[in-house]
């Protein structure tokens, strides 16, 4: 979590609980944004480099389409 030059934080990780009890201690959220984090994610050590440069071209395809928004991927790192 950083701190804004505002004052405000952003860029935390957060789940539903948390975010009601920031409201209870009376932060306001401003802004949201789903997200999502791997429950086990791949480390790119483990894989070929085939296997990544792959990997790599896939994603690349899908980040250059235009009714794609965000790219989650479940490499650790």
């Amino acid at each position: 979590m950083s701190q804004a030059d505002s004052g405000r934080f952003q860029g935390a990780i957060l789940g539903p609980n948390r975010l009601k009890f920031l409201s209870v201690q009376g932060f306001a959220v401003l802004s949201l944004k789903l997200g999502y984090k791997a429950k086990k994610a791949i480390d790119p050590a483990t894989l070929s480099a085939a296997d990544m440069n792959e990997i790599e071209a896939f994603l690349a395809v899908i980040d250059a389409n235009g009714d794609v928004e965000n790219v989650y991927a479940g490499l650790a790192g």
